[in-house]
């Protein structure tokens, strides 16, 4: 996998690096802010890769929004991150110059038939930008 690799080397410090990925069908971009520990970015970028399926998975059309947030934010507690979801924003609909919205608590706009959504999950070190 791509964090094993760095222009030919084993990846022991990146300071800032985006990258981008196609662990799925769709590209995304992952963001690197710092590490050290391979195991500990690993664990990481997996964790993080699910809050964004889960966060996905929840993004139903004829929904409330704020439900696929909320799955996301419970998400983030079950897997032993009950905070990081406030040092960022979580992401929204996308629109051709950036954000529709971004979703929180008090988002009321309800999910439309192929609208397109980037959630933003990021747990410190690393975020993940899945867009769809």
């Amino acid at each position: 996998m791509w964090y094993n690799d760095y222009k030919g080397k084993i990846i022991d410090e990146i300071v800032k690096d985006g990258k981008v990925g196609c662990d799925c069908d769709f590209p995304g971009t992952i963001n690197i802010s710092k590490y050290l520990n391979p195991d500990e970015l690993r664990n990481k970028y997996e964790d993080n890769i699910y809050i964004d399926c889960v966060l996905m998975a929840n993004t139903i059309p004829g929904k409330p929004v704020v439900e696929a947030f909320k799955k996301g934010i419970e998400t983030y507690k079950e897997m032993g991150y009950p905070e990081e979801y406030q040092l960022h924003h979580q992401g929204g609909a996308i629109g051709y110059t950036g954000r529709d919205y971004k979703v929180n608590f008090q988002t009321t706009e309800i999910v439309q038939e192929n609208q397109g959504f980037a959630w933003n999950p990021s747990i410190q070190v690393l975020k993940v930008k899945i867009q769809c």
